[in-house]
């Protein structure tokens, strides 16, 4: 196998690990709901951060082709961005089904949103990755989409609730427009 194969096996784990973890965790809500309510705004996270995943998983080939050379170097810059989100998926939402006593909504304010500084990290990592290795202009519209979507999960993580579920629907419909029409 060629450094590349390795690479795109490695990554695709990655992600693949990311996009279970969503969806187990999404599941885990869905049953807790005899045991509680769940909380809209991490299943909104949620939704955003498995859409990130799925966009990363299809772009992943296009940019494993494009690199050259290859290094160890090169590796990790790619493999920063799936562990970043997978560290997301991770925190967003809880895996077990809730106990008797738990709330959904006040495990995400104690440890839930902290997937909302990955998620910032994430895209401040993108705009670093983009302008050192793939050369794009760092005043460019991209770059300030990207810096607004680094913004936006920061500001909610700081947030007051209401604003903080304004900001989460802001980025889910932000997020769906980029993935399927940019």
């Amino acid at each position: 196998m060629s450094q590349q194969q390795w690479a795109s096996v490695t990554l695709g784990m990655m992600v693949g690990l990311g996009v279970a973890r969503v969806l187990t965790s999404v599941a885990a809500s869905v049953r807790s709901r005899d045991l509680g309510r769940p909380d809209w705004i991490p299943l909104v996270w949620a939704a955003c951060i498995f859409l990130l995943e799925l966009q990363q998983w299809w772009d992943l080939q296009n940019a494993l082709q494009a690199v050259d050379p290859w290094s160890f170097t090169v590796f990790l810059m790619l493999l920063v961005p799936p562990l970043l989100l997978y560290s997301a998926a991770v925190m967003i939402l809880p895996i077990n089904e809730l106990r008797n006593g738990e709330d959904s909504r006040e495990l995400f304010e104690r440890h839930g949103h902290w997937a909302l500084l990955v998620i910032s990290v994430y895209y401040l990592e993108m705009v670093c990755e983009n302008a050192l290795y793939w050369k794009a202009n760092p005043l460019s519209f991209w770059t300030g989409v990207q810096f607004t979507l680094a913004a936006l999960p920061l500001i909610a993580f700081f947030s007051p609730r209401k604003l903080h579920g304004a900001i989460a629907i802001l980025f889910l419909v932000t997020v769906l427009i980029l993935v399927f029409f940019f």
